[in-house]
């Protein structure tokens, strides 16, 4: 019983700090000389800490005053891992956050009422990272090595899998368990661990800044799971009777990801704005990075986010060879309607 009260600690922290700020009381706001603009406040909830360059769309959104625009008082609060923080839009403290496919996917054959309305990383970053020097070059490397990861994460729900196309299991590694992104981080850094799972886009080039040591990568992609990544998640019965504010949330979402790609140094630019501490050379070289994942072949020249039925068959059959989910009809896991 203690057991289970404390393994519920960060989910009950979680909603505590979302019942504590969220409100959808509309304000007014205006400037001099301008007729007010009625604002709905909206919490977005974090897969992690603010601290990742992927997040720099949202963020310029706020810096832009894009989402002010069209009438959202925006508050992004972090998070704790795609699977603690999908059970609290599940159960409707936090309605709307970011959250990994692979997970939302696997909520939603839990019984998860819960969908996508966007999605903005369609090409998976995910990888295992190393000291370029460590003997790692094919998965078949990966044997009896200590693999470091945070439990509940996006990542160590998609590594079973990544394992399973590559003819390996769990107990072909040694899983080190950290609290942390930073402390996976540490573990390699320190020899503590031989890998880490993380974003090639984001940790590897944060460590190569922090460290100077080379890094390596092995891409889940190149080693047969390519799947969908991060999404606009919803609780569904928070989306049937706040449809004008989703689809107001995904069109300024949409117009800050447009103005982001058009000019990356102005969106780095937002997020030191809003992360003040994060190297602001490190946040252009992550959003740069980011940017090709955006979209695949089978969403160029739609609107971003906008996500093809061809990419999720392709996630939902992988998630369901590897990774033993259930797969339900597609409409139940996704919605085009605001992004079109």
């Amino acid at each position: 019983m203690i057991g289970r009260m404390l393994k519920l600690l960060p989910v009950l922290a979680l909603v505590w700090l979302a019942l504590a700020c969220r409100s959808e009381e509309p304000q007014q706001a205006a400037t001099p000389g301008e007729t007010p603009v009625q604002l709905t406040k909206l919490t977005l909830r974090l897969n992690w800490t603010p601290y990742a360059a992927d997040h720099a769309f949202f963020y310029h959104g706020l810096a832009q005053g894009i989402y002010r625009k069209h009438g959202i008082d925006l508050s992004i609060e972090p998070g704790n891992g795609s699977a603690n923080v999908l059970k609290l839009v599940a159960a409707g403290s936090d309605p709307i956050a970011l959250v990994d496919v692979s997970t939302m996917a696997r909520g939603i054959a839990e019984g998860m009422d819960v969908k996508a309305v966007m999605v903005l990383s369609q090409t998976s970053p995910m990888a295992v990272i190393y000291k370029k020097d460590t003997p790692i070059r094919t998965a078949a490397d990966l044997r009896g090595k200590k693999i470091a990861l945070t439990q509940g994460d996006a990542l160590s729900q998609v590594f079973p899998a990544v394992l399973a196309a590559n003819g390996l299991s769990e107990r072909d590694v040694q899983i080190v368990s950290v609290a942390s992104p930073a402390a996976k981080e540490t573990a390699v850094l320190q020899g503590q661990a031989d890998a880490l799972l993380g974003w090639y886009t984001e940790q590897a080039p944060r460590m190569e800044f922090q460290s100077k040591i080379p890094m390596g990568w092995l891409k889940f992609a190149d080693l047969g799971v390519n799947t969908m990544n991060m999404a606009v998640v919803v609780n569904n019965r928070w989306l049937q009777q706040n449809r004008d504010l989703a689809a107001r949330f995904v069109k300024a979402t949409q117009e800050a990801i447009e103005s982001a790609v058009a000019n990356p140094q102005a969106a780095a630019d937002s997020f030191v704005r809003y992360v003040p501490d994060f190297d602001r050379g490190l946040a252009l070289k992550e959003i740069q990075e980011t940017i090709p994942l955006l979209r695949t072949p089978n969403s160029q020249g739609r609107p971003w986010g906008w996500t093809a039925e061809a990419d999720w068959r392709s996630t939902l059959e992988l998630l369901a060879r590897f990774g033993g989910v259930q797969v339900k009809d597609l409409q139940t896991y996704y919605t085009n309607e605001f992004t079109q």
